[in-house]
């Protein structure tokens, strides 16, 4: 089963804010920005070796895992 890894969007009347926004304040800082790429490096790193392959990031991204 494939980890879904992606950055949503919440509708908002005057601006849509992304769900990262882990403290909910309207905006990422740094640490919510690279807590949400991880999240996505991780579901990619199909072999959990901490490295990221051309062939994974390709089935990441085709669904193929």
């Amino acid at each position: 089963m494939r980890a879904k890894a992606s950055v949503a969007f919440a509708s908002s009347k005057q601006k849509s804010v992304p769900t990262s926004d882990a403290d909910g304040d309207g905006g990422i800082s740094l640490q919510e920005f690279q807590a949400a790429h991880e999240r996505i490096f991780n579901a990619m790193d199909g072999n959990k070796d901490s490295k990221l392959t051309l062939e994974e990031m390709q089935a990441f991204i085709h669904g193929t895992r």
